[in-house]
């Protein structure tokens, strides 16, 4: 059966616009040719999404769509769809565009919860339904945050999208993380970013970070002259294990995304978070913001003895998320993290453009 998201703020039906019977054989793009419209603005315009698991559920729930397409993962036009009706915008003219690129966001935010009653937490504890884009990459209010964002160009032909080879993740993909207890920097670890993935439908793009306190053994470090004695003791004794999160985005040549969190630690809380529609101001800001909305939840309070009392978060990565272990197979004290070793920052491991509008970029090889 298709994957389906139902969004968390229905879209209303078209107010205006040509209805239009779906019928066998036809699909978004040769709608969109035959209207000469652009494939995504018709998505948007029946739909104001372009998360494919969302278009899936409008396709089945307001559509009527009831015939799986040749993978078995969308939803399909057919002359059985009832009431089978989508809305054109009333755009006539040349087809919108030719050449188009598309470019999506999804992130976590890992915060800690206040009522843990633990040194270290984030006061305000869920970071919410929606945020901003420049609250994600802030690097305050929660223990880190996972940003993933990527592009891919395509070329509209009477064939279909055409892929150009133009892909790449953006300059603010990364980690960004607040200040640990006592103020001391997280002990992060190497980003996995992958080199993207080619389907018949889109390009696959997936990134892991992750991240470690190491306020006990930064702060007993500074007692003098007994400092690295005192601090490797500190790690020793209060060994706290990774968290981290891993995210895929796929974005597809017709213009959809889906996001996926793959998998996660055992703690603390996590918030999934894709791109929003819903448009946003910042008064006395100098560009639009941009706004996320909340997809998932996570609770980590439950798991937060078995993650450090019980040490299920060293190790190799297992089972299904929430995940024991990490996906660095760090281990209890955590041997790539041995005190007074100077910490590397994350974004000159696998770091992206420094250019605006971003070039295309791959990981290095490995």
């Amino acid at each position: 059966m298709p994957i389906e998201s139902k969004p968390a703020k229905l879209a209303p039906v078209p107010s205006w616009g040509t209805p239009y019977r779906v019928k066998d054989g036809d699909d978004w793009l040769s709608v969109a040719s035959k209207f000469r419209v652009g494939v995504q603005s018709l998505i948007k315009h029946n739909f104001d999404t372009l998360n494919t698991n969302e278009v899936n559920w409008y396709l089945r729930t307001r559509v009527g769509c009831v015939t799986p397409g040749p993978k078995g993962w969308n939803w399909k036009f057919s002359s059985r769809a009832n009431p089978g009706i989508i809305y054109i915008p009333e755009t006539p003219g040349l087809p919108e565009i030719t050449m188009q690129t598309y470019t999506f966001a999804i992130a976590t935010l890992s915060w800690i919860d206040p009522r843990t009653g633990l040194p270290e937490v984030d006061e305000g504890g869920d970071p919410g339904d929606a945020i901003f884009r420049t609250s994600i990459l802030a690097n305050k209010g929660y223990r880190f945050a996972n940003f993933l964002e990527a592009f891919i160009s395509t070329v509209n032909a009477s064939t279909g999208p055409i892929p150009m080879g133009n892909v790449g993740y953006t300059r603010d993909c990364g980690i960004y993380r607040a200040p640990s207890f006592l103020d001391f920097p997280s002990y992060t670890y190497p980003i996995k970013l992958f080199t993207p993935a080619y389907t018949d439908e889109g390009v696959e793009f997936r990134q892991i970070v992750g991240a470690r306190t190491q306020s006990a053994e930064l702060a007993a470090g500074k007692l003098g002259p007994a400092g690295p004695v005192a601090g490797a003791i500190a790690q020793n004794l209060f060994p706290f294990p990774p968290i981290w999160s891993d995210l895929k985005l796929t974005i597809r040549y017709d213009g959809t995304y889906t996001g996926d969190l793959g998998a996660y630690s055992l703690f603390p809380s996590l918030t999934y978070y894709e791109n929003s529609s819903i448009p946003c101001f910042v008064p006395g800001a100098s560009e639009p913001c941009q706004a996320f909305e909340k997809k998932f939840g996570y609770n980590g309070m439950p798991n937060h003895k078995h993650w450090m009392n019980e040490g299920k978060g060293w190790g190799a990565q297992r089972g299904p998320s929430p995940c024991e272990g990490n996906p660095w197979g760090a281990t209890k004290p955590d041997a790539a993290a041995i005190f007074g070793e100077p910490q590397p920052d994350p974004n000159d491991v696998a770091r992206r453009p420094t250019t605006y509008p971003p070039q295309p970029w791959l990981p290095p090889r490995e």
